[in-house]
Parts: structure tokens; sequence; C-alpha cells
């Protein structure tokens, strides 16, 4: 039986507390922990989240995946809908020290020497790490900007089309972007 006191999924950690060989921690509906920090994001769907957290010396390997469902509003066609999301992530966390170099820089010499494939970094200002707030970033960075109810969704969408017949919106086809040039054209030179 565990400990009264013992939490088994806390929402911060303290990241010197871990064991050598890490540890996972899973969140969803039913645990509760993040359903209050995750509601504005992701209201009452339900939600399931898997999180590693593992010392690998001065850092810490953090790597899992989000699955949950957003509500959501066509761009197009002001349509509800309901978003799902599958979000894997694998980063690095690394604690701010004070070091003696403190006000330089390290840089890469051309985009091509930075790994695109390999985790992300975040730096912490403590060894606390707030899962919670980790996992709300993570969500709220993955909700598209131009959110769209479906492929079709266009000149086949039936909001779409009653919105454009109300005058609601201007079909994208039919909007014609003036030349910002086409004034030189009207212009006479005297020679």
């Amino acid at each position: 039986m565990a400990h009264q006191h013992l939490i088994l999924n806390p929402v911060v950690i303290n990241l010197k507390d871990l064991p050598t060989s890490g540890r996972t921690f899973k969140y969803n509906q039913a645990s509760g922990e993040l359903t209050s920090i995750l509601k504005e994001l992701i209201g009452s769907h339900v939600y399931d989240i898997s999180i590693s957290v593992k010392p690998a010396g001065n850092v810490y390997l953090v790597e899992g995946i989000i699955e949950t469902k957003m509500d959501e509003i066509c761009s197009l066609c002001a349509l509800e809908f309901v978003q799902p999301l599958k979000q894997s992530f694998n980063e690095i966390l690394v604690v701010k020290t004070k070091r003696d170099f403190e006000g330089q820089q390290s840089r890469v010499n051309h985009t091509s020497e930075l790994n695109m494939e390999g985790p992300e970094c975040t730096e912490l200002e403590s060894d606390d790490f707030n899962i919670g707030e980790y996992i709300r970033e993570l969500i709220a960075i993955s909700k598209p900007i131009k959110p769209v109810a479906s492929s079709e969704c266009g000149f086949s969408c039936e909001n779409y089309q009653k919105a454009i017949a109300n005058g609601w919106l201007t079909p994208e086809n039919t909007f014609k972007r003036e030349n910002p040039f086409g004034i030189l054209e009207k212009l006479k030179l005297n020679s």
C-alpha cells in the first residue's frame, strides 16, 4: 500500500529527487492532476499524457506523448469542430547555473549545423520542474493558427457558401490584389 502523503503524479517535481533511472508520470482525466490547468485549452475533453524524465549528467531528458482533443472553429466557414491532438515531444532540460562567462553567447556558424531531428532544449531557473505548465505550453503551441474543419472545407462547404451568400466572406478566388507597381505604368517620363 502506498504512503498516504505520496503523490504518484505530482504537478511539480524536484529534478534532484529523481532516481538515476528516471521516472515516468501518467496523467489522465481519471487521475485529475492536470484537469484544472488544461481546462482552458481542452475544455472537458479526455486527455492521456505520459512523460518520462531521466537525469543524464547535468541535464534531464524529457520525452512523452499527449493525446487529447480541442474545440475549434473553422477559419473558413466558422463551423465548430473537435480537433484531435496527438503530440509527441523530446526535450532536454537544463537547470540554469551561474557561470563565469555569463554574458557570452554561443552560436552555430550555419543553419546546416543545427540538428533539426534532435531534441529541443529548455532552460529552467531552478530544480523545480512544473509538469503542468510544461504540458499546457506544449498543447497551446500545437493549436493551429488557421484551423480547418476538414480537407473539403472551402467551396464545397455548406457553411462557407452561406457566409458568402450573406456577404460575410469574400471568396478567396475572387479577391484580386492590386499590383503595387501598377501606378508606375500611368506615369509619363519627360525625356
